[in-house]
């Protein structure tokens, strides 16, 4: 009877009171692997207890190791904590002991979206859905990989198709509002996530689309998106090529300006940045023009709300001192550029779950603006560069960008679901 009331509680929005059943029942049925698998799916719903969703279903298999269901749900556990490589283990280990179970390949089909291999993850779901046409998971994820390949009409099929079946299902209305989305209808994606949220409050996913939609209304994060849209139609060499070429066309372009004015290709350097390292600035520059709405600043969370302000911020105070070098003061470009080359750490400190990763990224964002307040006073003194203003430069670029290697680093980034 725990148990039933256990999922129920679940089920209604309470994993916190579902948890503290679930143990009381286990306290007195250690052995009982229903009940293991009941707290791994209670704590994999819980805001950072993936690890302890994980150590539940562990043991479950532990006490049943040839249940594939088990393995299933170890591959979402997995796939929650960032660990594709395991989590795509864990379901081709839940086919090979079921093959005919949906709930195994719609789960490699997540491991492999995970990945970024958009068209493996499509085929996986369309066997899950082969295997059940009905299945939910499968079909919301199914129009997720065909949006994400700007296979942009199948997508709205497939969640036009769902709807029609549930329209009260809140995934499909949030997957109805990215698919809008990425379409441009922005009013829309609006009121479907809008749906979504009244059906889910507590639906992430939906938050987020809302959330973009409303920096969607600027065009300079409309062109970003766009940018983002056309990159995901092609594979990883493709687009490796596509950067590639983009490179050298600025490194031309930097040598042909830095003989004219040395502002010029100072400004065409941030563009580069803001082009090459858009990913990192993006969400601070949404961010920063969501605070201008009342409406829209209701979407972000606090650490929303200081990213926008300090990135977003940040980068546009830079662009403004550039843009004063040229009429006002000259070395006002040097303290504008470290505004905005600080934007690259400060966006992978002020979201950051992760203790060491907030130190790290926290350091190397005080360090680019230290050196560029370090490089102002040493030209109002010296009246020139020097080589100490040289050292001073060198340490911010090499701050700045380096910090892109080291948000390769899982640990310095934070978990998902821990």
């Amino acid at each position: 009877m725990s148990l039933e009331r256990a999922v129920q509680l679940r089920d209604m929005h309470r994993p916190e009171e579902a948890e503290a059943m679930l143990l009381q029942h286990l306290a007195g049925s250690p052995e009982d692997v229903t009940g293991h698998v009941e707290l791994a799916l209670t704590r994999y719903q819980m805001e950072g207890r993936g690890k302890d969703a994980l150590e539940s279903i562990q043991r479950a298999i532990g006490l049943e190791p040839d249940i594939a269901d088990f393995f299933a749900i170890q591959s979402l556990i997995y796939n929650k904590l960032g660990k594709d490589g395991d989590s795509l283990a864990a379901a081709e280990r839940a086919i090979a002991l079921d093959a005919e179970m949906a709930f195994g390949w719609a789960a490699k089909g997540a491991a492999l979206g995970s990945m970024k291999k958009w068209s493996q993850a499509e085929e996986a779901c369309r066997e899950a859905l082969r295997l059940d046409a009905d299945y939910e998971f499968a079909l919301n994820q199914l129009a997720i990989f065909l949006r994400m390949q700007g296979k942009v009409d199948g997508s709205s099929a497939e969640v036009a198709a769902r709807l029609e079946r549930d329209a009260e299902d809140p995934l499909a209305h949030a997957n109805a509002g990215w698919a809008s989305f990425q379409s441009g209808d922005l009013k829309q994606a609006e009121v479907h996530f809008q749906e979504a949220l009244r059906l889910d409050p507590s639906m992430e996913y939906a938050r987020m689309g809302l959330r973009e939609t409303f920096k969607a209304r600027s065009v300079l994060y409309r062109g970003y998106l766009k940018w983002i849209f056309f990159l995901q139609k092609y594979s990883d060499k493709q687009q490796l090529l596509i950067v590639l070429g983009i490179f050298l066309a600025y490194r031309l372009g930097r040598g042909l300006l830095a003989s004219i004015d040395t502002r010029l290709a100072i400004a065409l350097m941030v563009l580069y940045l803001f082009f090459a390292f858009g990913t990192y600035l993006a969400s601070g520059i949404g961010g920063f023009l969501l605070l201008r709405d009342k409406a829209a600043r209701l979407t972000l969370n606090r650490k929303e709300k200081q990213e926008g302000l300090f990135v977003g911020g940040g980068f546009f105070l830079g662009l403004a001192l550039i843009g004063l070098s040229f009429f006002v003061f000259r070395p006002l470009v040097f303290p504008g550029a470290a505004l905005v080359l600080a934007c690259i750490p400060g966006g992978m400190f002020w979201d950051n779950d992760s203790k060491a990763g907030r130190w790290v990224f926290g350091g190397l964002m005080t360090l680019v603006y230290g050196c560029g307040l370090g490089l102002f006073l040493s030209i109002l003194l010296t009246g020139s560069i020097g080589d100490t203003g040289r050292s001073f430069i060198s340490t911010a670029l090499l701050a700045s960008f380096g910090s892109t290697w080291l948000a390769m680093i899982p640990g310095l980034r934070g978990q998902k679901g821990e």
